[in-house]
């Protein structure tokens, strides 16, 4: 679909995704207005949680060719609807990674929906059990930024906002995002 940042690719059985970007052309609007305060080009972001990519492509845009998205989608379908938006929006600034974001690196599962049926596929979280979910591996912020200078940090990680800081302490204290 065209949409206001671009072509989007995005599943129609998504509650929100498919209302906003399919209906509206947008998602999240007001986030997108608060990052333009912040997000210069040349920048380098880090956006956990990238969904359809969404807010990645906008991102990736706004930094420019100069600049760096570094983003993971722990879901693997998500992670390659992500893929396909970046590609067919000629964005090659972006650091996608198939991953969650946590205080340690290590493994964890998520729950594997079935993609047929009506659902909010974005609120897919860390869970302990083994039935219906996929193996995912976990990393840091800090791991994914290393010595890179960070402007400024987004999570989506459905409750796992304070683990994924914990894991970003360095790059926190270092850039000040």
């Amino acid at each position: 679909e065209a949409c206001k940042y671009g072509r989007m690719a995005f599943l129609r059985t998504d509650l929100y995704m498919a209302q906003s970007l399919g209906i509206y052309r947008e998602f999240s609007e007001s986030e997108i207005d608060v990052w333009r305060h912040f997000v210069r080009p040349g920048d380098t972001v880090v956006s956990a949680g990238a969904n359809t990519g969404a807010h990645i492509v906008w991102l990736a845009q706004a930094v420019g060719k100069g600049g760096k998205v570094i983003t993971c989608e722990p879901q693997s379908l998500m992670h390659d609807i992500v893929r396909h938006n970046l590609d067919i929006n000629d964005l090659h600034n972006v650091e996608l990674h198939r991953l969650a974001i946590g205080d340690r690196g290590g493994n964890a599962n998520i729950p594997k929906p079935d993609y047929r049926w009506p659902n909010n596929f974005g609120s897919a979280a860390l869970i302990d059990s083994l039935d219906g979910t996929e193996k995912v591996e976990v990393a840091t912020i800090d791991q994914l930024v290393g010595a890179r200078n960070v402007r400024m940090i987004h999570l989506d990680v459905e409750g796992h906002e304070a683990k994924a800081l914990a894991g970003a302490w360095q790059t926190i204290e270092r850039c000040k995002p």
